[in-house]
């Protein structure tokens, strides 16, 4: 399926939008309900229009100072983490129109700061429909060809549940709490120019779950894990090979990056 976007925008010599269609294309398959044709389609059309309405502003904010994109962090992750309320289905996909957010306005700032040239709000638009759009066709294809019958959720992992949760303090400090950690990485990412700095919101994202046990556990694996991968990356650095620029590791043909000051 991600052929279809990849052949498209390289035959156009539009790549920059390429990654709008396959994201729309990869959560439209995560948040597909299962069930009946009608039912799939309709619930992922409207996950598909919510996905563009936050694409346009999303594209726009990716030129604006970094303060903006963590006012606009806190704003969009605020109902997304009261989405709860409505059971563990509708909070998956308020997250993943979370996470669409982020990516949304960091393609914009990666090609508007980088010199890379700049891409067109509306596109970005029209490639996250296409790839939504895209997914739809291929749900139809399937259930015709497997006799119009009820198709299971493609990804069964995601939950299923529908049941209401009354909103209640503690759930309403969490999700307050939620969108304040997302806007301070976005702060923090974008105001400090990191590389790849959509990360660091996407990552306390997906580490804060819908409440506050839950996410401690994960938090803490998280944490485990990179203090883990920094302890390999540091035992596997290698030493200095004869005739090397002291102070520099050679990464790429003519880049290096700071070594530590080792003998």
């Amino acid at each position: 399926m991600a052929l279809v976007p990849l052949i498209v925008f390289w035959a156009i010599g539009h790549e920059e939008y390429l990654l709008s269609a396959l994201i729309g294309l990869f959560f439209a398959a995560l948040d597909d309900p299962g069930g009946s044709f009608g039912r799939r389609a309709s619930y992922v059309s409207v996950f598909g229009l919510i996905g563009a309405g936050l694409t346009a502003p999303g594209s726009h904010l990716g030129g604006q100072a970094w303060g903006w994109l963590a006012l606009a962090a806190f704003v969009v992750t605020l109902p997304a983490g009261l989405a709860v309320a409505f059971g563990a289905r509708r909070f998956v996909t308020a997250l993943l129109l979370n996470v669409w957010f982020i990516v949304a306005f960091s393609i914009s700032f990666v090609f508007r700061q980088h010199a890379r040239g700049t891409s067109c709000i509306w596109a970005q638009t029209v490639s996250w429909v296409g790839g939504v759009a895209l997914w739809i066709a291929v749900a139809f294809v399937a259930w015709l060809i497997q006799g119009r019958r009820d198709q299971p959720p493609p990804v069964p992992e995601i939950p299923g549940d529908t049941s209401r949760r009354k909103l209640t303090p503690p759930l309403i400090v969490f999700a307050v709490l939620r969108a304040v950690v997302i806007g301070g990485t976005v702060a923090l990412a974008f105001g400090l120019d990191l590389s790849h700095n959509y990360w660091m919101p996407i990552a306390a994202m997906v580490a804060m779950k819908p409440n506050l046990e839950q996410a401690t556990l994960a938090a803490a694996q998280r944490l485990a894990g990179a203090l883990i991968g920094a302890l390999r990356s540091g035992v596997s650095v290698p030493g200095r090979r004869p005739g090397e620029r002291p102070g520099w590791m050679p990464c790429a043909p003519g880049r290096g990056v700071p070594r530590p000051g080792w003998p």
